[in-house]
């Protein structure tokens, strides 16, 4: 069986996590790259200028590492002792730069970017209870900076409030780019979480109707073939009658749990197609319903294939299809019923007619007087069923044993 391909949900979070990443390590690198040639066009003597550029790596690893991984996600909730010694010589570097190029000959654009680069890696490293406080620190710490330098002379006192406020707004910026996907990234995750609780809870409803039905006749079974165990030896017709009631209530608990499968494996087609779109919709892609007025209920011939059909569309919708929307129809009549699932992600990869797809069903369809076609157009994928009613309404104690096999 081929790999299912990542929902529209996973491939959009994909496609944000790269844009992202791609927006974050390219900004302390393209910083860094404006301050070393300022630095260089600049006549600063040899040895200050070794010290601007190895200022400018350190900021830049640092910002670079940080912002790679928070949007990988590998980075713990707070910065060990080592990431905040790197941090601290990072922020002593660029601090030291800014004596080193005062009185500023230039404006410097690239230490401006790199000291915001610094200041959002540190925000995004943080919890984000702490993120507001370190944008306000981090920027107070710049300003703090640069006053020291305009009561040195070496820069003019609208400097401060300039640079604070540049480094701030360009930090803040990339804050919310990484705060976008990630709250992208936190709704993807509560819909995978949403989608796996209603398959629980599913289970948990199956699971009790078997205990209910289990736990009853296995205790009557239980207590009956212990009488008769004691009455094999004094009342033997009576240990036999026992028995004869063991066997009877056997046969009820088999009978019991068969019908709690069928009604577990077959319900009415509203109800399977409002399942299939809540399916759909925690996996990202948009299902909307049309069903009629009143549920149709049951009592329609080749009510189980409906169901299979129903199921079947569905899993081919998320494992070979790359949809945005899909659509069911259902229309109920007098004579029967019809059935219209369609999906923008057209694929005929589902229509193989090794009977476990729509090929398959399409003679089980025929065998009860339906039909099921499917067609592929301008990108869009159309499955339309038809089903008459049946005589009568099938037996849902019927064991699942004598209908046909869908493997």
């Amino acid at each position: 069986m081929p790999d299912s391909p990542p929902h529209t949900g996973q491939r959009r979070l994909t496609w944000l996590r790269r844009y992202t990443w791609w927006f974050l390590i390219p900004y302390p690198l393209t910083a860094a790259t404006v301050g070393t040639i300022q630095a260089i066009r600049h006549d600063h003597p040899g040895g200050v200028l070794a010290l601007i550029l190895i200022a400018f790596a350190v900021a830049t690893v640092v910002s670079v590492r940080w912002f790679d991984a928070v949007t990988r996600h590998e980075a713990r909730d707070w910065p060990t002792l080592a990431d905040w010694v790197l941090f601290a010589v990072a922020a002593a570097g660029l601090a030291g730069t800014a004596w080193l190029i005062s009185p500023f000959p230039y404006r410097p654009l690239g230490w401006l970017l790199l000291a915001s680069a610094l200041t959002a890696a540190v925000i995004l490293r943080l919890p984000a209870r702490h993120r507001l406080a370190a944008l306000v620190v981090m920027t107070g710490l710049i300003a703090a900076a640069t006053a020291l330098l305009a009561r040195a002379g070496l820069a003019a006192p609208l400097t401060v409030l300039g640079v604070a406020a540049l480094v701030a707004s360009f930090a803040a910026i990339i804050w919310v780019q990484w705060w976008s996907f990630d709250v992208a990234r936190q709704l993807e995750q509560a819909r995978s979480v949403a989608a796996e609780l209603a398959v629980t809870r599913e289970r948990l409803r199956f699971a009790a109707d078997l205990h209910d039905i289990q736990g009853h006749h296995l205790q009557v079974i239980a207590l009956k073939s212990e009488l008769a165990a004691r009455l094999g030896g004094r009342d033997p017709d009576k240990a036999v009658a026992l028995m004869r009631e063991v066997q009877d209530l056997a046969r009820d608990a088999l009978s019991d749990t068969r019908a709690v499968v069928a009604g577990y494996r077959s319900v009415s087609p509203g109800t399977e197609i409002t399942n299939a779109t809540k399916v759909l919709t925690a996996a990202g892609i948009e299902a909307t319903a049309n069903l009629p007025g009143t549920d149709p209920g049951r009592g329609f011939a080749g009510e189980r294939e409906l169901g299979l059909l129903i199921r079947e569309a569905t899993t081919n919708i998320l494992r070979h299809a790359r949809p945005t929307r899909a659509e069911f129809d259902l229309t109920a009549t007098g004579e029967g019923l019809s059935v219209r699932i369609r999906n923008d992600g057209a694929d005929s990869g589902a229509t193989s007619g090794d009977g476990t797809g729509l090929a398959g069903l399409r003679d089980r369809f025929e065998a009860v007087g339906g039909s099921l076609d499917w067609r592929s157009e301008a990108g869009r994928f159309t499955v339309s069923a038809r089903l008459p009613r049946a005589a009568a309404p099938p037996d849902p104690g019927r064991s699942p044993d004598t209908e046909g096999s869908t493997r």
